[in-house]
C-alpha cells in the first residue's frame, strides 16, 4: 500500500500528532473506496472513509473480515 500512495507516507507521520491535538482524519471518494488499501487506512488509524452510497456494504464486509 505505501508503494502504491506513497504521498500518505508524511501524513501517516503527523498522526500522533493529530490525536494530540483532538482532530480527526478522513478519507474520501475513489481512495476511500479501494477496498485494496482498506487494510492499510486501517492500520493506520484513518478514522472515517467516506464513500457512495453503493459502495458501503462492500466497505464494511472489508472491514469486517480484518477486523
Amino acid at each position: 500500500a505505501e508503494e502504491a500512495f506513497p504521498v500518505l507516507l508524511p501524513e501517516h507521520r503527523k498522526r500522533p500528532e493529530a490525536l494530540l491535538e483532538g482532530k480527526r482524519i478522513s478519507i474520501c471518494g475513489d481512495l476511500a473506496a479501494d477496498l485494496s488499501m482498506t487494510e492499510f487506512f486501517v492500520q493506520i488509524g484513518i478514522d472515517e472513509l467516506s464513500v457512495a452510497p453503493h459502495q458501503v456494504l462492500g466497505l464494511r464486509k472489508k472491514i469486517r473480515e480484518i477486523q
